[in-house]
């Protein structure tokens, strides 16, 4: 029973580092994502507004050129 504890032992102290990385880097991943919130509101916010803006100003375009006529 002695022998399967060292194994064990053995065992996790062959793993741990890679525990370590792949949490590192789940961190990492993480803050790149809370960093790209803010721009991906920002940029749905742009987009939003285009799509209200693009209508209304293709419409005042149109009837400028067709009042020049």
């Amino acid at each position: 029973m002695a022998s399967v504890g060292v194994h064990m032992v053995g065992f996790i102290d062959q793993i741990e580092p890679a525990l370590f990385e792949v949490c590192d880097a789940r961190a990492r991943v993480l803050g790149l994502f809370s960093g790209l919130e803010p721009a991906m509101g920002r940029l749905a916010e742009a987009g939003a507004a285009l799509g209200t803006a693009g209508p209304a100003a293709a419409r005042s375009a149109h009837e400028e050129s067709r009042d020049e006529q």
